[in-house]
């Protein structure tokens, strides 16, 4: 009977960690606005209902201005989100983060995260269908409105 127990509960040990809302990535951003800054104006994001700037890590940088369809494992887009075109009120931050193989396959391994505007506060993270059902309009350049935001970008020059 022990052993029987025993491998129930090593069994639901196991499941357990497969379940999303048990993972914790205990990812952090304090020094988000150290990353690449691509555009110079602010940005109208109608999917958050803001104002945006983006930033980018050195990884993402050039697949994002080249409006790759594939990005690497390990890239990092960053959204902080105003409430006004002047960037007086930074309400959040959003981040994207192109994971391992496997860790979403059917949304193309995206890791989505809401955090307060230091970026080290997570409200929420994981596979957020919010994001992901706004994205998915966009799978055919890897879940980003890379190619409506560059053409907006390249205005600004």
């Amino acid at each position: 009977m022990n052993k029987l127990l025993l491998l129930l509960l090593c069994i639901a040990t196991l499941n357990a960690g497969n379940v999303e809302n048990d993972i914790k990535r205990d990812f952090i951003f304090p020094k988000w606005k150290e990353f690449y800054k691509l555009n110079k104006e602010i940005l109208h994001s109608h999917g958050h209902n803001a104002f945006v700037d983006i930033y980018l890590n050195d990884i993402a940088k050039m697949p994002y201005t080249n409006e790759h369809t594939n990005f690497p494992k390990n890239s990092i887009i960053i959204k902080p989100l105003y409430a006004d075109e002047e960037r007086n009120y930074l309400a959040r931050i959003v981040v994207m983060i192109k994971m391992d193989k496997g860790y979403d396959t059917k949304h193309n391994n995206w890791w989505y995260g809401v955090y307060d505007k230091t970026g080290t506060k997570v409200a929420h993270e994981g596979k957020i269908q919010s994001c992901i059902k706004c994205h998915e309009m966009t799978k055919h350049t890897d879940y980003l409105f890379t190619t409506a935001v560059m053409e907006e970008v390249s205005f600004q020059d």
